[in-house]
This record gives structure tokens, C-alpha cells and sequence, in this order.
């Protein structure tokens, strides 16, 4: 037997948008689905009831989204901080990359590392993700670095992939 699998649209109450959307998805701790907005600044978060509400955040270009594994009602979004915009011919806007946890709409941000590799990359953070012992940041779009973060956001480790034999290369 072949499965066949087809598009659904989601987000039914939306706007059209001319926006390029690059973002992850999750459900959160209630059961809804939440993505960011195509035209970035937002998350659209819908419940289970098909109810869509629009979360504003101080975000350039939400990319990584994950549900906290411990604080189950927060989510952890990576924003690298550049969003080609649609009004402007798709020329991107550029911010400072940034790492923050969400919780009833108040951000919590995390410190980019002082480390020597952040001379010559910007900090570009493309995936997040909050387990019991730490927060874990993919740094894709920057430096090509995986950092480790406790649960208070003091920066612990970085890992380069080159352990490995083989140097990171926009780790997501």
C-alpha cells in the first residue's frame, strides 16, 4: 500500500503574505501547533480547536522553535537574525542573532559566548533546544558552533564537531 500525503493549509483565518517563512514548528504543552509568522515579528500559535491567536516578539526571523522539557509552558525560539524582506525585493534585514525562552509573552534572553570564534562570525542562531540539565544552541548561520548553556544561562560548553574528524558545517 503507497501513502499519499498532501498539503494542508493550517492557518485558515491568515493573511496572505508575501514573506518568506523558514521556520520550525511544534505543538506546544496544550496541544496547539505554533510556527512563526511569514513576515517574521510573530508566532501564530493555533489550538487544537482550530482558535489561531498571533503571539507578537521582538524576533527578526524565528527559525528554531522547541517546547522546554522541563518548563513545559515555555518555548525556546533561535532567531539568526536576518529575514529577506518581501516590501524591500527580498533585501534582508539584519539584526543580532538571538536565543530566547518564552513564557506568557515575556522573553528570556540567552548571551551570545565570549569566545575568539565570534571575531570573525556574527552570532546566527538557527536551532535551540532545553533539556533537563541545560539549554543546547546550534549556531548554524555564525560560527558553525553547538553550545551547551545551563538551565540559569551561563555558558558551559562549545562544541565544534572537529572531535569527530569533521568540523561543523550549519549545524541545525
Amino acid at each position: 500500500m503507497t501513502e499519499r500525503f498532501t498539503w494542508e493549509r493550517i492557518w485558515t483565518q491568515g493573511d496572505t503574505s508575501d514573506g518568506w517563512s523558514h521556520s520550525g514548528i511544534c505543538v506546544d504543552h496544550t496541544g496547539a501547533v505554533v510556527f512563526a509568522a511569514p513576515e517574521g515579528g510573530a508566532l501564530i500559535r493555533i489550538a487544537p480547536t482550530g482558535e489561531a491567536e498571533r503571539i507578537a516578539v521582538t524576533l527578526t526571523e524565528i527559525h528554531g522553535i522547541s517546547v522546554d522539557a522541563v518548563q513545559t509552558a515555555v518555548l525556546w525560539l533561535a532567531d539568526p537574525g536576518e529575514k529577506p524582506c518581501a516590501a524591500d525585493g527580498y533585501r534582508p534585514v539584519v539584526n543580532a542573532g538571538r536565543v530566547v525562552a518564552l513564557r506568557d509573552g515575556v522573553e528570556h534572553e540567552l548571551a551570545q559566548p565570549r569566545l575568539p570564534a565570534y571575531r570573525d562570525a556574527c552570532w546566527r542562531p538557527t536551532s535551540v533546544v532545553a533539556d533537563a540539565d541545560g539549554v543546547w544552541v546550534a549556531d548554524g548561520y555564525g560560527a558553525s558552533l553547538v553550545h551547551r548553556f545551563d538551565r540559569d544561562g551561563a555558558h558551559l560548553l562549545t562544541l565544534d564537531g572537529t572531535a569527530t574528524g569533521t568540523a561543523f558545517d550549519c549545524p541545525h
